[in-house]
């Protein structure tokens, strides 16, 4: 199984930079570099997001209200009041998500549910006699990232740092590595300079190549702590 790497927050917004420069530079495959690329966070040792999940998704009201649709605001200020996201309201903001993608005539997303519950959402494709249409593109991409920023994304963010990142590490890398280290998935000697190291020979490896790792990207508890830590994998 091949395993593509990406930013997941705002996963919609790179797929879109993905497609637009398929149609731009008329390309019909994608480049190497497009299968693995992640964004490392330039957050100092021990930063947090927030003291807690109340003041975190406090914090997030507060910058997304204009996007996020009703329902989802209503989520939200509920995690304001309980500190949790219960797994009903994450799962019917995915379900709204998929909905509001539908009823605007396209194709149903497609996600990889991860042992701990984090779905990441796959790679989305434009239908194949509108891949050249650059107008069509362009609403479709803004369609879904509207969709997204409705109904989901920081529904998503919430039930992320929730299942495993409870410390609310503000660096995915630290918040990754302190969930693989709970879940005895890596040496408690491992650094987060080690676990930046394997994650650049997972991010540069050939096409085939398994590189000599602390941790096993074969193992989807390992990329379920992974996915909850701001990183979103394309499964093949």
């Amino acid at each position: 199984m091949k395993r593509g790497v990406v930013s997941f927050r705002m996963a919609v917004t790179v797929l879109m930079l993905l497609v637009v420069s398929l149609v731009l530079c008329g390309c019909t495959s994608k480049s190497s570099s497009s299968d693995g690329s992640k964004e490392s966070s330039q957050s100092s040792s021990g930063a947090r997001l927030a003291s807690s999940m109340k003041d975190y998704a406090q914090q997030l009201l507060a910058s997304h209200a204009l996007e996020m649709g009703p329902e989802q605001t209503a989520s939200v200020k509920k995690v304001i009041s309980t500190g949790k996201v219960s797994n009903s309201e994450y799962e019917a903001a995915w379900d709204r998500y998929v909905s509001c993608v539908t009823d605007k005539g396209y194709e149903k997303p497609v996600w990889y549910t991860f042992p701990n519950g984090i779905r990441n959402q796959q790679l989305l494709s434009a239908p194949p006699d509108k891949e050249d249409d650059s107008q069509y593109v362009s609403k479709w991409l803004d369609d879904l990232r509207l969709c997204s920023n409705r109904n989901l994304d920081v529904i998503q963010d919430l039930y992320e740092a929730q299942t495993d990142n409870p410390n609310l590490y503000a660096d995915h890398d630290e918040g990754a590595l302190d969930c693989l280290k709970r879940k005895k998935l890596v040496a408690q000697s491992i650094t987060l300079d080690q676990y930046r190291e394997d994650m650049d020979k997972w991010d540069h490896r050939r096409p085939g190549e398994k590189p000599k790792m602390s941790y096993d990207m074969g193992d989807d508890n390992v990329l379920a702590c992974i996915a909850a830590n701001g990183i979103s994998f394309n499964m093949e």
